[in-house]
């Protein structure tokens, strides 16, 4: 097959995310198999126009915000080059690239989960409100494409909005960077880590409003929330809003981890908490749990990947009282933690890299074969 792939960033961008990495790596993954790969991407300070790294030919037209303007003038100029249009269907940092209106190719879109619930942590109120009404708007132009999504959970998402169920296929992130050959095995610590993208709709800031309840039962317990940098702002709230309740010497922010410095962190830890409203798959829980850390999540996070009382414990998005509840189970009863540590281990080694990656390989050959 001849796949191009239109995307937000590749997996070489300094600001490269969890979506990008999902998305390049089944370009990665297509190339290994010998398809001819193109990656259209945003450009970024110090990357080439074109190049090939791993079999994927990397086009870099222009910067993001208008990405989906450059994306359309490549499309048009080299439509006959490709089988296949693999398209990112939302991204909150540029316009949409609204392929159905321009691609005569067959289509298929990646959704990763419905936005609704960050549009309205990440935005005040009237902001949120216009951008869920465009996700809408752009959810009703795919009505007739091949959608994918990562999960169960985010597929009947999707069927709830009216797309049919034979429409949507799941297809896991393949995580090609997320499998080391070695995970390190220090001594555990009472330490919880919270490892993403800082941004404020991921509300980091509710696992430091838990921290209170958590030190006062265990007194040694210590937050390190890591990650990449996004917002210094919210950065600073933080670390001021920690400083506020008392428990600044228990939280760490760290920014721009390298990846030893992260699996040594999920190592060490004997919590990995997830405080969004919503995931669309949660690659680092099986990280986490690949190194046998039970997480803490809310309910936004997909069954998948976290199955409540077996990897950990799964909470309603916002209940502090809760989420410090679960942290000191898991923080002061070591059998409790070396049972779910057990069943962590267990349930990272489903995600199978040769099953996922056929499944989606399979999905883009059937939309192929059908439109011929």
């Amino acid at each position: 097959m001849r796949v191009l792939f239109l995307t937000s960033r590749d997996w070489l961008d300094p600001n490269a995310c969890g979506g990008d990495f999902c998305t390049t790596d089944y370009a990665r993954y297509l190339a290994g198999r010998g398809h001819e790969v193109t990656l259209l991407a945003a450009r970024y300070l110090g990357s080439a126009r074109e190049q090939t790294l791993e079999g994927v030919r990397i086009v870099r037209p222009g910067g993001i915000f208008f990405l989906a303007l450059w994306a359309l003038a490549y499309y048009v100029r080299h439509r006959k080059a490709f089988d296949v249009v693999y398209e990112e269907g939302m991204a909150s940092v540029r316009l949409p690239f609204l392929a159905p209106l321009y691609v005569r190719r067959p289509l298929v879109a990646m959704w990763y989960q419905v936005n609704a619930p960050i549009f309205s942590e990440q935005y005040p109120r009237p902001l949120a409100w216009l951008l869920t009404l465009a996700e809408r708007l752009v959810l009703t132009l795919h009505r007739h494409s091949v959608m994918l999504t990562l999960s169960s959970d985010r597929k009947q998402e999707l069927v709830a909005l009216g797309f049919r169920p034979e429409q949507v296929t799941v297809t896991p992130p393949l995580m090609l960077d997320s499998r080391p050959t070695e995970v390190p095995d220090p001594p555990r610590e009472p330490l919880i880590v919270w490892l993403g993208k800082i941004r404020r709709y991921k509300c980091a800031h509710h696992a430091v409003e838990a921290m209170p309840d958590v030190v006062r039962q265990v007194p040694q317990a210590r937050l390190v929330i890591a990650g990449r940098r996004d917002d210094e702002g919210y950065e600073a709230e933080l670390l001021s809003l920690a400083e506020r309740l008392g428990v600044k010497d228990a939280v760490q922010v760290i920014v721009d981890v390298s990846d030893a410095e992260k699996w040594d962190l999920l190592a060490r830890a004997q919590a990995f908490v997830v405080t969004s409203p919503v995931e669309g798959f949660g690659i680092v829980i099986v990280e986490a749990n690949r190194c046998g850390t039970p997480i803490v999540a809310t309910e936004g996070v997909p069954l998948e990947t976290a199955r409540d009382g077996y990897n950990g414990f799964r909470l309603p998005f916002g209940d502090r009282q809760a989420l410090a509840a679960a942290l000191v189970r898991l923080l002061s009863n070591r059998p409790l933690f070396d049972a779910l540590s057990r069943n962590a281990r267990q349930h990272a080694e489903q995600f199978s890299l040769a099953q996922t990656g056929r499944n989606f390989e399979e999905t883009l050959a059937a939309t192929t074969a059908r439109a011929a």
